[in-house]
């Protein structure tokens, strides 16, 4: 699980849904998105298949939780988040057509992985999520540092955001994937039909 400082930061660079977002928390876990992102009811399904989705829902009674996932397309996302902690068994060879085949064109994703999962992998994931016409940004999230050098919660968080701002992959406990989908045909055939061809 994420530290204050770490769900501070990603408040910072998430992007924010508006009051017509859709969301997709892939691999929810407790629904910390719910929190994060502040979000409704209606905005808002989560997926997990492990037995977190009993407490989510617990939590959450109001919110729309699923505990499968193969071969669904769940909703046309805005913003798909997902964090995958410790002990997640997840296939990240599904991950590229997930984000693919539940984003709206021009739709975000932000994803959090464990560093467990190794930098060949993490590179193998953002290739293979570029093939499919999105961008995806990697980043750096809970830098090791001597706990002398946090006095107190503003100074954790400025050391903090300012590693994951560098953009170093080394020494943190997590990594972030972020990115859009841009879908240029989308944009041709739009075009096309704009100007009546």
């Amino acid at each position: 699980m994420i530290d204050i400082v770490s769900q501070e930061i990603i408040c910072n660079h998430i992007v924010k849904p508006d009051d017509s977002s859709k969301v997709l928390d892939f691999n929810c876990q407790e629904g910390d998105f719910i929190t994060i992102l502040q979000l409704e009811p209606d905005q808002y399904i989560g997926v997990d298949f492990s037995q977190n989705i009993n407490t989510s829902k617990k939590i959450y009674p109001d919110y729309k939780f699923l505990d499968s996932w193969i071969g669904k397309s769940f909703i046309k996302a805005d913003i798909i988040c997902a964090s995958f902690y410790d002990g997640c068994f997840f296939d990240f060879q599904y991950l590229p057509n997930i984000l693919f085949d539940n984003l709206e064109y021009q739709g975000v994703f932000f994803i959090i992985v464990n560093t467990h999962i190794g930098e060949d992998r993490l590179f193998d994931i953002q290739n293979k999520i570029r093939e499919k016409n999105m961008s995806c940004d990697l980043w750096g999230l809970e830098y090791s540092m001597p706990k002398s050098e946090y006095k107190n919660f503003e100074q954790r968080f400025l050391v903090q955001n300012t590693m994951t701002l560098s953009g170093e992959l080394d020494g943190c406990r997590y990594w972030i994937m972020s990115g859009k989908r841009k879908d240029t045909n989308v944009i041709s055939l739009q075009k096309v039909k704009k100007e009546g061809v």
